[in-house]
């Protein structure tokens, strides 16, 4: 069972803000946030012997005076020995925010949907490690995120503005992407729960002699704790051939406990390619993911589904790249990496403020195509 590490995340997050001095209407420093994740980040308590990735997340909200917060967030994305060196290797993304919501008194509910939110500072910990640790290279990274993210003159609409900004991080980081997911959906729930700390624990663990695959996902994104665990009874391993490798459609077996009650699913799994509206490329679409979003938004009615889904959608596809480096098939696992992820650390030479450029040139487009285009479209902040 994983939900221990759900606690001991929970633990070590308290024994970490020992570094900070949180007062009312003063704001975390960055040199304080270093030193939280630091200490965080020597602390035992994170350890998942025999996982092979395992995955935390966590959202803090600090009130500042109504329209100002903080928000401090990070994820730690953790590797079983064997796959980036001979013990378990550890990387972190972590994030301090400073935005303010305009348009409404401080007294007055807040929806971030429908919030007029400007980012108005930007910090990407010192302790950032990205995908790829050392090649990630914290002055670029920071710089990048701050292009992106900081928020120009004009006021923005988060259901806009803000998400494709997010949407457009993942040619960045996928990392800072989802940690920054992070961020404003514990803002939301926040404003809407008055809660201020979320959580998130999770990991995969394969069965070799079974072939089965077994995830867990345990959060409280939703303003309550739910546990979910996955089963994949036939995992398929890459092949040599990457371009011709497929996740056959297989029966997924998953239980969710929420509100103390427990239920038992059967979905389908694997993915089909369809065609990109605007680039005309095949796109490999998870299709367990999609049928799990709507399970949780349609049947749980909770918030922040994106937070489960992503990531076992996330777990569920990379740790078979993560096996096969296990095993010392490099070539696999780099060819397949290349095709599941897009951001800089494996694509160095990509030039991101000249890529920018030309994202602000589609903004339109996304303005106008963002809510009809219902299959493909990123599960942030849903």
């Amino acid at each position: 069972m994983f939900f221990h590490q759900y606690n001991s995340l929970k633990k070590a997050v308290k024994i970490s803000f020992s570094v900070i001095n949180l007062k009312n209407n003063v704001k975390i420093s960055t040199d304080e946030f270093d030193k939280f994740i630091h200490k965080l980040l020597t602390l035992e308590d994170l350890k998942t012997p025999n996982h092979i990735y395992s995955r935390y997340g966590f959202s803090f909200i600090h009130n500042i005076d109504g329209n100002t917060f903080q928000l401090l967030s990070f994820q730690i994305n953790q590797f079983g020995a064997g796959i980036f060196g001979d013990e378990q290797v550890r990387y972190c993304t972590p994030i301090l925010l400073t935005v303010t919501a305009h348009g409404k008194h401080h007294h007055l509910e807040h929806n971030l949907k429908d919030a007029c939110v400007t980012i108005d500072e930007f910090y990407l910990g010192r302790n950032y490690t990205g995908s790829k640790g050392i090649y990630c290279n914290w002055d670029k990274f920071n710089e990048y995120a701050r292009t992106l993210f900081l928020s120009k003159s004009n006021v923005y609409s988060f259901n806009h503005h803000i998400v494709y900004h997010l949407m457009n991080a993942n040619y960045l980081c996928h990392h800072i992407a989802e940690t920054m997911g992070y961020a404003f959906g514990g803002l939301d729930l926040y404003w809407s729960a008055d809660k201020n700390n979320m959580y998130l624990a999770s990991a995969s663990r394969f069965n070799e002699s079974q072939s089965r695959l077994f995830i867990e996902v345990n959060d409280n994104f939703s303003g309550e704790v739910m546990k979910g665990k996955f089963q994949i009874p036939h995992y398929a391993k890459l092949i040599n051939n990457i371009d011709k490798f497929k996740e056959e459609y297989d029966n997924l077996f998953c239980s969710i406990n929420y509100r103390r009650q427990t239920e038992y699913f059967y979905l389908p799994i694997g993915y089909q390619k369809i065609t990109d509206n605007q680039s005309h490329n095949k796109i490999n679409v998870i299709t367990s993911q999609h049928i799990l979003e709507h399970l949780l938004s349609e049947y749980y009615h909770r918030k922040n589904i994106f937070v489960v889904a992503n990531t076992f959608q996330t777990l569920e596809y990379l740790s078979r790249a993560f096996i096969a480096k296990m095993e010392n098939r490099d070539r696999e696992f780099n060819r397949y990496m290349k095709t599941v992820t897009c951001c800089m650390g494996y694509y160095p030479e990509r030039n991101f403020n000249e890529f920018i450029e030309l994202r602000e040139l589609k903004f339109p487009h996304f303005a106008s195509e963002y809510k009809h285009r219902m299959f493909f479209k990123a599960p942030i902040l849903k």
